[in-house]
């Protein structure tokens, strides 16, 4: 087979259009014309095509990857998710992820490290509302478990006290009404505090402890 023509896409000035034997054969990406030294009136097998397509698919999915990651940080499984759906097989996913991971655009244990930073100290959740964030974000179970770890009780319970004393102001709260205890108790809870925690920071608060929720 020989290449009749090479001519450049005209909506990306990075990608040419192959020829084979007179007729349109494959795009490629400007590099792999100059790396695999094809030019009109050479030779090339089937072989060679397959590799150029197959390196041509990498190089496309890489940097789909990269634009997408300058707009957002994804876990390792949603970039996957974000290549499956845009049509990349796997081989070429785990190739891409892996040059991606050398270069630290996708680190799962840095992401946890940012959830657990934000939720903390900017929506003042509790452990188990940062949980439920990386389950949600599909980050590896040992990354989350980490993160987690690394948030201090102290830290957590001073966290839930700052929340009941804005509640408590909200819901002129003296300490004593059992209402307003149980609805303050229920907007902790919803944001991920434990049973613990919550008494703890009643306790600090200088609620009566000895009625129930």
């Amino acid at each position: 087979m020989i290449i009749t023509d090479i001519t450049q896409q005209k909506n990306n000035k990075d990608r040419c259009n192959v020829f084979v034997d007179g007729s349109y054969s494959f795009a490629t990406f400007k590099e792999y014309v100059i790396k695999y030294n094809i030019g009109i009136g050479s030779e090339i097998s089937k072989e060679l095509i397959e590799r150029i397509l197959v390196d041509d698919e990498y190089r496309a999915g890489l940097d789909y990857a990269l634009k997408r990651l300058s707009y957002k940080q994804f876990s390792k499984s949603e970039l996957t998710k974000v290549l499956l759906d845009k049509g990349y097989d796997r081989r070429t996913i785990d190739i891409i992820q892996n040059k991606l991971a050398d270069y630290k655009y996708i680190d799962d244990a840095e992401l946890s490290r940012m959830i657990v930073s934000d939720a903390t100290n900017v929506k003042k959740l509790g452990k188990r509302a940062v949980y439920v964030k990386m389950i949600n974000r599909k980050i590896d179970s040992q990354s989350a478990k980490i993160a987690i770890e690394k948030i201090m009780p102290e830290d957590e319970l001073k966290n839930a006290i700052e929340i009941l004393e804005k509640y408590a102001r909200k819901n002129n709260y003296d300490g004593k009404d059992q209402k307003i205890k149980q609805k303050i108790y229920r907007a902790l809870a919803s944001k991920g505090y434990d049973w613990d925690t919550i008494k703890e920071a009643f306790v600090r608060y200088g609620s009566d402890d000895e009625e129930e929720f």
